[in-house]
């Protein structure tokens, strides 16, 4: 079914990639030694939150879980400690793997803000 002319494409939520990978956080293998082993699941349910309720926050909520959440949860965790103790150079991979995502969250930001206005636009003319 094609669009009218003047009717704008509706665009996909380009924090969609978030969202599945937020999902892939409750799929097991569960490893809940201690209280820290929660900060992961429970970071990527706050950005569920966020993201299905068309927050702006989505975005800020997944940037911290991105660059605060996800370093602490590897230096502070059992399982992290227990990983570099054994393969020290281990360290790069979640480094690069940061610094690769702060890119893919700075080339989204402002394609997420459009999608927002887009959004909250499609609303205002269909209550017209």
């Amino acid at each position: 079914m094609l669009t009218p002319p003047d009717e704008p494409k509706r665009r996909r939520n380009p924090l969609l990639w978030a969202a599945i990978g937020s999902i892939g956080a409750f799929l097991p293998p569960y490893h809940f030694r201690d209280l820290l082993d929660y900060l992961l699941p429970a970071a990527a349910l706050v950005f569920l939150v966020f993201y299905f309720a068309k927050s702006r926050f989505a975005w800020h909520v997944l940037v911290a879980d991105f660059l605060v959440v996800g370093p602490l949860y590897i230096f502070l965790s059992p399982s992290w400690r227990l990983q570099r103790l054994l393969h020290p150079g281990i360290i790069w991979v979640p480094i690069i793997g940061t610094c690769l995502l702060a890119g893919l969250l700075l080339w989204s930001r402002g394609r997420y803000f459009a999608y927002l206005e887009q959004q909250k636009q499609s609303a205002v003319d269909e209550r017209i």
